[in-house]
């Protein structure tokens, strides 16, 4: 019964089973004076993922317990000094 059941909805569905993996970019963070930190290519990485902007800003910003906005070019401003590794850390989950 079971097997017929998986059957049936790999019929349905042929492309349900199949992830397709991406080669995400390393993330560009750049110090903005001394308490924040913007994270450059937010935008870009928003794209590769297939995710919208103040969606994966809000799973941010709550990871990481801090403030933050968008700035006009896509730039994640961030309040607190986190670096490269943080944010590679945050997009593996």
């Amino acid at each position: 019964l079971l097997p017929r059941l998986f059957q049936i909805i790999e019929d349905k569905n042929p492309s349900l089973g199949t992830q397709k993996k991406y080669v995400m970019k390393p993330p560009q963070v750049v110090r903005v004076g001394s308490k924040k930190v913007g994270w450059v290519n937010f935008s870009e990485i928003c794209q590769i993922m297939k995710r919208p902007l103040d969606h994966v800003q809000a799973f941010v910003l709550a990871e990481f317990g801090t403030e933050g906005s968008i700035a006009g070019d896509g730039q994640l401003t961030l309040r607190g000094a986190y670096k490269e590794k943080h944010m590679e850390s945050l997009l593996r989950k």
